[in-house]
């Protein structure tokens, strides 16, 4: 992976697609407050249509409404964002880089397996 990786990158290099003193940096998932409060209100304020008799516990025509108000409630009160941030931060090796003018926000893993690259 690291020499796909670093061969990807020179190619990019060559085609002038990637420019900047660091081609790769080091990043952290690091998600604003504010961001996060707007997000639980637009859950908060998410308008569902009315459960259709006879479908309440149907996937018939998609999620019913039921287990959807369910999910919604959970990812309002309940999701733990930070401890999912921490654990993503602490167990991932992350790295950003620009391509084309794109930001790309990868994980470099590393296979157990020496026969890999």
């Amino acid at each position: 992976m690291k020499v796909l990786l670093a061969v990807t990158l020179v190619v990019y290099v060559a085609a002038g697609w990637v420019r900047g003193a660091d081609l790769v940096e080091e990043w952290k998932v690091d998600v604003d407050e504010g961001e996060l409060r707007d997000l639980k209100a637009r859950l908060g304020s998410t308008r569902l249509p009315g459960v259709v008799i006879g479908e309440e516990d149907s996937w018939d025509r998609g999620m019913n409404v039921r287990d959807l108000q369910h999910l919604l409630r959970y990812w309002k009160d309940d999701y733990d964002w930070r401890s999912v941030e921490k654990a993503i931060n602490e167990e991932l090796p992350q790295y950003r880089t620009t391509i084309a003018g794109n930001t790309l926000h990868f994980a470099h893993l590393k296979s157990p397996n020496t026969l890999h690259f």
